[in-house]
This record gives structure tokens, sequence and C-alpha cells, in this order.
């Protein structure tokens, strides 16, 4: 249980290290004037689609991290179910912001990341491909295995490289 729970915390970690480095990259690779609608605190339709594919790749390491340390499927759940919530939350808080007038020049990153606005089907979508990309990262849309099956495929493995097999393929069917 502790074991999930350190993972849960951990991977919501690496997933939140990963969006403020990916994001401060794309805009630092962008610029403000590409980052942005021109005179605008709304994101460029460049930017939406690239943060997307960002936002997965960053859930889906914490998906990965999870189940690392979790070493369970339920972890992953877990931390999906945290990020819906979340970002439900996060979206709904989103959509009530006031406009903040319009964008003059250059901008910090942190002027950027605390004025910003999001087009609504990238806040709406958020959360779903936050989920997905835990999902995905901690494994648990495989083929349904639960648990007690990776248990056990460790378990062999383990055994296997006890006994100098590299791979249960290469083991001696004889023996």
């Amino acid at each position: 249980m502790v074991r999930s729970i350190v993972g849960v915390i951990l991977g919501y970690v690496a997933i939140f290290i990963a969006v403020a480095v990916l994001f401060s990259l794309l805009m630092i690779v962008l610029g403000t004037e590409g980052s942005y609608k021109p005179g605008s605190w709304e994101a460029s339709t460049t930017f939406a689609a690239i943060a997307v594919v960002l936002n997965l790749i960053a859930a889906a390491l914490g998906g990965f991290v999870c189940r690392l340390i979790a070493r369970k499927r339920g972890a992953v759940i877990a931390i999906a179910i945290v990020i819906a919530v979340l970002g439900i939350a996060d979206s709904a808080y989103r959509l009530t912001l006031e406009d903040p007038g319009p964008r003059e020049g250059e901008v910090s990153i942190m002027e950027g990341a605390s004025r910003s606005r999001s087009p609504v089907w990238f806040t709406i979508a958020q959360p779903i491909v936050g989920v997905l990309g835990a999902l995905i990262g901690g494994g648990a849309l495989k083929g349904g295995r639960s648990d007690a099956a990776d248990r056990e495929r460790v378990a062999r493995d383990a055994g296997d490289e006890a006994r100098g097999n590299d791979s249960p393929d290469d083991a001696d069917p004889t023996s």
C-alpha cells in the first residue's frame, strides 16, 4: 500500500517537472509570437497542438514512474483518477478566468504561464490526454494482464536469470 501511495505521488511529481521543463522549452523554441495568437494571451494553434503531445509524454512518464515504484496496475489507475479529478478541476477554473486584456511585445515564461489562456478545446482535452498518457505509460492498457500475472512473470524471469538463462525462450526444454 505504501509503495502504491509513493508511486502515485512521485508519478505526479514527475508529470509536474516534465510539464514545467517541456513547456518552458516549447515557449523558448516558439518564442512569444509563435506561442500566442497576435496581440492576445490565447495560445497559438501550433503551441496548443504541440502541447497536447507534450502533455501525453509527460503523463506517460508519470504513469511509468508510478508503475515502476508501485509495481501494481491499481496504482496506475489511481494516478489516472488523480489526473482526471485535478484536471477537471483545473479546466473548470480556467474556463472561468477573465480575459487578461491585450498582450503587447515579448513576455517572460513566468508571465506567460500566469496570464496565458488556452483554447476551449485544449482546456477540455487536457484531462483526457493526461489520463490516457498515464494509463499508457503505466502499462495499464496492455492486454488485460493482472498484477498477479505481472508478479508471476517477474518471479519466472528471476528464476531464469538465477539458472543463467537470459530469457524463458533460452531454457532447455529437457530440464
